[in-house]
């Protein structure tokens, strides 16, 4: 598990900080330094898809996809990589940054939307989620999430 892993790192930090320079153990602060950031910093997590055809009903009164539905679906994604990832957590959202609409979506467009967790916190992860029409690969939008690990009580736990 990741966050065994970071303890163990942190402790044999701390224990190569209490050496004094010259000692072997402070000698090899490189070994313990590099378990830490691969604990940290892990190899990056799976991208998660989903395609779907804009039909009529996804539209607004102008023609092209509404946000609300764009955001509907990012919502869904993020918690699929957050829960996909996380398999044993449970995850409800804290809050999306900015949607910046970049590209219309029209009847009959197909698109796709992505999402990949980026960062994990203790009881958080952050995921991407951005979406591309999938004919021409144009990005519609890019945003992030935060998504929560809670227990049924709605209280934050950690990320195990």
């Amino acid at each position: 598990m990741p966050g065994n892993d970071v303890i163990g790192a942190l402790r044999a930090l701390s224990s190569v900080f209490s050496q004094a320079p010259g000692d072997a153990a402070h000698q090899s602060f490189v070994i313990p330094a590099i378990a830490f950031r691969s604990a940290i910093m892990p190899a990056d997590y799976s991208i998660h898809e989903k395609t779907l055809v804009i039909r009529p009903e996804f539209l607004n009164h102008i023609g092209t996809a509404f946000g609300g539905y764009l955001m509907l679906w990012a919502d869904d994604m993020a918690y699929n990589a957050a829960s996909l990832t996380f398999p044993d957590a449970a995850f409800v959202t804290r809050r999306f940054e900015s949607f910046d609409f970049t590209a219309p979506v029209r009847n009959g467009d197909i698109i796709k939307i992505f999402a990949q967790v980026k960062k994990i916190g203790i009881t958080s992860c952050q995921v991407t989620v951005w979406c591309e029409n999938a004919r021409d690969g144009r990005e519609v939008f890019r945003t992030t999430a935060v998504m929560v690990n809670v227990d049924v009580d709605g209280q934050k736990r950690p990320i195990a």
